[in-house]
């Protein structure tokens, strides 16, 4: 969204400075994904990823991070293997620092967080979010910004119903 205005990438925008761009992609991750029941009690998924401290010890940690990407809108979240009614959604912008400084990812190569699928900056250095931006006059210069990954945000946390029925993963639409 920009303002109230549902994003395409075919859109033009005018910045405070009066120059024309058109947001050409945006990736970013979502992570932290828990949701709350009536009780509020959070669920997490119950797969799990492993990672290598800085001592060298194997960590399990709840496997929760999503590439949001603009050529997909569903992103089914798996591992949630609760059922019933839910009152809240919560996750964060970006990864968990935790992960971004661990020394090593044990995931498969498909994985959000592997070497192969992560996002990344022309240095090759870790990514929580990247933008890439066309501009000028006849749209040909490009610039991209990068935000790292050790630059999580804040938790967000919706107060919806959600109602998830068993045997089902449940899936999120992003917009």
């Amino acid at each position: 969204m920009r303002d109230s205005f549902l994003y395409r990438s075919a859109d033009t925008f005018i910045n405070k400075f009066d120059q024309l761009y058109k947001l050409e992609d945006i990736q970013y991750y979502i992570s932290g994904f828990r949701i709350v029941n009536s009780q509020g009690i959070m669920v997490i998924p119950e797969d799990k990823i492993s990672y290598n401290n800085i001592k060298g010890q194997e960590v399990l940690y709840p496997d929760d991070h999503k590439i949001i990407r603009t050529n997909a809108i569903e992103y089914p979240l798996y591992g949630i293997r609760a059922s019933g009614e839910f009152n809240a959604v919560r996750f964060r912008i970006g990864w968990d620092s935790l992960l971004s400084n661990a020394l090593t990812l044990n995931v498969a190569q498909s994985h959000p967080l592997s070497e192969k699928v992560r996002l990344k900056d022309n240095e090759g250095k870790s990514l929580g979010l990247s933008l890439k931006l066309i501009h000028g006059v006849q749209f040909r210069d490009t610039t991209n910004i990068f935000i790292q990954a050790t630059q999580a945000f804040e938790p967000i946390f919706f107060e919806i119903p959600i109602s998830i029925q068993k045997g089902i993963s449940p899936i999120f639409t992003v917009t």
